[in-house]
């Protein structure tokens, strides 16, 4: 992952973070909790599989187009 693309997660999380609603909030916080139970050496694809689903919270919190795509962008593009 480059610098550009951490500073546009971090910009479309901040407004994420500024429109979401307590049951996205919720939603959110179950996943975040999640990936923070995941076990030191557990297979990639599912570590990965966790951390897209809190980035996909996100994406659905913000309201905003910009800011989902950049939350939902693949690191490969």
């Amino acid at each position: 992952m480059n610098d550009e693309m951490v500073e546009r997660l971090a910009m479309a999380t901040c407004i994420a973070c500024t429109a979401i609603t307590n049951p996205r909030l919720t939603n959110l916080q179950a996943s975040v909790n999640q990936v923070s139970a995941i076990p030191a050496g557990f297979p990639w694809d599912r570590t990965a599989a966790a951390h897209a689903e809190v980035f996909g919270v996100l994406a659905d919190a913000t309201g905003d187009p910009w800011a989902a795509r950049a939350i939902a962008v693949n690191p490969r593009d």
